[in-house]
C-alpha cells in the first residue's frame, strides 16, 4: 500500500548569509519543486530562520520570500542555530520538518533521504 505523500516543511537557519542566500533558496527550492512533481511530497514551505545576524541577511530573507512561493522568512536578534529551529518548528504549517544550512554545504539529496525516514 502506498502512502499519500505529506507536506514538507523546510528550515533554513541563516547566521550572516547575505550572500550565498539566494542562490541557497533557489537551489532549495528548485529541489522541493522536483519532489512535488515527483508525488514525494504533497506540497511544501521554507521558512528562512534568520538568527542575530550583522549583515543584510534579514533583507535578503524578505525578497526571496516575495520572490519564491511557499516562502517566508523571520528574524530573531537571538543568535544560535538551536533558537533559529526552535522558532522555525513552531512557524512550520506542513506535516513533516527538515533542515538544510543556509550556505547549501549540504546536497539536497539528503531531503530525500530525511523523507525516507520520515
Amino acid at each position: 500500500m502506498n502512502k499519500k505523500p505529506e507536506g514538507l516543511t523546510l528550515l533554513i537557519p541563516a547566521y550572516n548569509e547575505e550572500e550565498l542566500l539566494a542562490s541557497s533558496v533557489e537551489y532549495y527550492h528548485s529541489y522541493l519543486t522536483k519532489l512535488a512533481k515527483q508525488g514525494k511530497i504533497s506540497d511544501f514551505e521554507i521558512i528562512i530562520c534568520v538568527n542575530g545576524s550583522k549583515d543584510h541577511t534579514a533583507q535578503a530573507a524578505e525578497e526571496l520570500s516575495k520572490k519564491y512561493r511557499n516562502t517566508s522568512f523571520f528574524e530573531t536578534k537571538r543568535k544560535g542555530i538551536g533558537t533559529a529551529l526552535t522558532l522555525g518548528i513552531i512557524k512550520a504549517k506542513k506535516e513533516n520538518i527538515t533542515y538544510m544550512p543556509g550556505d547549501a554545504e549540504y546536497d539536497a539529496s539528503f531531503i530525500d533521504n530525511a523523507l525516507e525516514v520520515m
